[in-house]
């Protein structure tokens, strides 16, 4: 807090420097020139056309609230008010915004329940204005520091403003009072001029006092050349003008003529040479002067190549990449860029990502956000002359999530707290699914038997026992899924079943085909059982003397002296069988 008030009192000093600077003065000639700058007061400024409101940085903002939008209703300004700090809460004495920044402001207000936020906007301008002036229509000549021009010179002065706009230039010539900007000034009369200058903007920020002092006059001539704008020695760019100086100590400079490629100068000189209608190549300026008295400059010449080609850049991606529809990326793959230039050489390199500011290209890679998404990856450089290279665009898409695999049986399993058993007649086969570059590839791995294998077919098991499986599933741009594991348990032996009478064998006899039986006494009853050592026994059946099959629920009594067959089967859960016929007899 104790910054920023140390700052707003630096800013108020900063105003009151540049307000109480009432006064500029000039040389000229050994003469002092002495001018009374204009006051002028901050004010509030609406922008009819767009509506925006732009306001003194330099003035506090006060709110008052009204429950209508119509300008006379009843206003209550609002004077409870407190600073919130990181040190905690503050009363302040008045209930005041003090601007810190020229900008966007927004008064912010946001909605309790529905987290709504709305902006009242306005605009802070505490920046001055700046203004130039403009000189033409005559030929120009600098000679000891002393800015020397010919015959029919006329001033118009241009401002700018980052805000509000400039309300208005003030003009004042050799000590003249200030007054407005009204249209273009002639000077004809040869001698001395100092003309002061300043913009004021709609707020009234002052621009401080700018001034330029020049001599209408003509000279003897003794004519230069002059290259501005961009260009690197003798290489111009097509932006580039060509200034023509001439110097001459007694009548004065006439005109200056000159011709591009042509040995006979026939043009007028009267402001800088554009060269933008030129063809790429090698070219020479022939220019030269004649003063008051027809005193004719020799010819002068200028060899100078125009360079209009520009830069060529080229992208190269390095690392996870795979063409399909879209290129597909990940987020490790790296991006150079390659850039050369026929003449000058490259003197920048740019790219930018999607519509964000662009970015200067530094020699290494770079990547792109982390964010999975779709990117436009744009490109260009620049020659050491200003000839901007089309953008070039490469769309990219960025896939950061893996597949993602799963397993299915191909025929009868049996899955109990995380185990799963099979026969060795049911296979595995395992499928991934990818939304992005696709899927590139499933591995497995099996315990004990094999390490990192790619899948190609179902997975079978022969050997009876434990078998664990971990696999996995790669895309094209390398994203690998996390393993995921699959117990299993090859079971290939039938359930064992369990024989037991309620009561002993009383003998033996002769069977109807001869065999012998054991005999048991009538209402012997029999306990059948079933048991499997690995997925379980599923179910136990029984049917007698080739009757129906039935499920066994309760034991069998046998009530009825004779010979009995009982045919015993059970399943366990993998489907695997077991079969047993018994044979004895019933006695009295």
């Amino acid at each position: 807090m104790k910054t920023k008030k140390y700052n707003l009192k630096c800013s108020y000093w900063l105003l009151f420097l540049i307000c109480t600077l009432s006064s500029v003065t000039a040389h000229v000639n050994a003469q002092t020139l002495h001018v009374e700058q204009l006051h002028h007061d901050f004010k509030v400024h609406k922008d009819l056309e767009s509506s925006r409101l732009y306001w003194p940085k330099a003035l506090p903002v006060y709110v008052w609230l009204s429950t209508s939008a119509d300008q006379n209703s009843p206003k209550h300004q609002l004077t409870n008010a407190q600073l919130n700090t990181a040190e905690g809460e503050e009363p302040i004495e008045k209930a005041k915004i003090d601007l810190e920044l020229s900008g966007n402001q927004f008064l912010r207000w946001i909605n309790y329940n529905t987290k709504d936020t709305l902006l009242l906007q306005f605009q802070s301008d505490g920046i001055k204005p700046s203004s130039t002036i403009t000189l033409e229509g005559a030929a120009v000549h600098q000679k000891e520091a002393r800015t020397y021009i010919g015959k029919g010179l006329k001033a118009s002065f241009s401002g700018k403003d980052t805000h509000s706009g400039v309300e208005n230039i003030y003009v004042s010539v050799n000590g003249a009072s200030f007054s407005p900007y009204f249209g273009t000034y002639d000077f004809n009369q040869e001698k001395d001029y100092t003309v002061f200058y300043y913009a004021v903007d709609n707020v009234g920020n002052v621009e401080p006092v700018q001034s330029s002092t020049f001599t209408v006059d003509l000279s003897p001539p003794i004519s230069k050349h002059h290259i501005e704008g961009i260009h690197q020695g003798a290489i111009l760019s097509s932006t580039a003008t060509i200034s023509l100086n001439s110097q001459d100590a007694l009548s004065g400079v006439k005109s200056i003529s000159y011709a591009i490629d042509k040995t006979n100068p026939d043009s007028k000189y009267t402001n800088p040479i554009s060269i933008t209608s030129l063809a790429e190549g090698e070219h020479t300026l022939y220019y030269l002067a004649t003063d008051e008295v027809e005193n004719i400059e020799s010819a002068n010449t200028f060899d100078f190549y125009l360079d209009r080609t520009p830069p060529t850049t080229k992208l190269l991606i390095e690392g996870d990449q795979y063409p399909s529809s879209k290129l597909y990326v990940s987020n490790r793959t790296q991006y150079r860029l390659e850039s050369n230039d026929n003449k000058t050489g490259v003197f920048a390199t740019h790219y930018q990502i999607n519509e964000d500011d662009s970015i200067s290209y530094q020699k290494g890679s770079f990547q792109l956000p982390e964010q999975e998404n779709e990117y436009l990856l744009s490109f260009w450089s620049v020659d050491n002359v200003s000839n901007v290279e089309e953008k070039d665009t490469q769309p990219l898409v960025l896939d950061a999530t893996p597949p993602t695999s799963k397993h299915s049986f191909n025929g009868v399993f049996f899955t109990q707290r995380g185990r799963t058993w099979i026969p060795p007649s049911t296979t595995v086969s395992i499928n991934a699914n990818d939304k992005g570059a696709g899927v590139q590839q499933i591995q497995y791995s099996i315990e004990g038997e094999s390490q990192n294998v790619t899948y190609s077919t179902p997975l079978t098991f022969t050997n009876e026992g434990n078998a664990n499986v971990t696999y996995w599933s790669i895309d094209h741009v390398n994203n690998q899924e996390e393993a995921k594991n699959l117990s299993l348990v090859i079971d290939n032996t039938p359930p064992t079943l369990l024989i037991n009478f309620s009561s002993a064998k009383i003998g033996s006899a002769n069977a109807t085909d001869g065999s012998v039986l054991d005999q048991y006494p009538a209402n012997t009853t029999l306990y059948p059982a079933a048991t499997d050592a690995s997925s379980g026994a599923k179910g136990l059946w029984y049917s007698i003397n080739d009757g129906d099959e039935k499920p066994f629920t309760s034991a069998i009594n046998f009530s009825e002296t004779g010979e009995q067959k009982v045919t015993l089967r059970s399943s366990d859960n993998v489907g695997n069988e077991t079969t047993q016929v018994l044979r004895f007899l019933i006695s009295d």
